[in-house]
């Protein structure tokens, strides 16, 4: 969220545009510090405009969802152009 500049807000919309057709697969995720997590990973592409080049630009974001040893879900999302 820091890195994108979105609030809480921005990540529910996101969310909310995934469907079925967005799923790519269930791998295995390292999280950096040595930890492993299954995820469902989806991509979704969305057109933005992107005021620093005055321009519209087609922005893919790749989201994962898993779940921890405490039931809460954790999100990731990055995004490629």
């Amino acid at each position: 969220m820091q890195d994108l500049g979105w609030d809480h807000a921005d990540i529910i919309a996101l969310v909310q545009k995934l469907g079925a057709g967005n799923y790519i697969d269930s791998e295995w995720c390292e999280n950096g510090r040595g930890a492993f997590a299954a995820c469902d990973a989806y991509s979704i592409q969305i057109w933005e405009r992107i005021e620093a080049v005055d321009k519209d630009m087609l922005i893919e974001y790749f989201v994962k969802f898993a779940i921890n040893r405490l039931g809460n879900m954790v999100l990731t999302v990055s995004c490629h152009t």
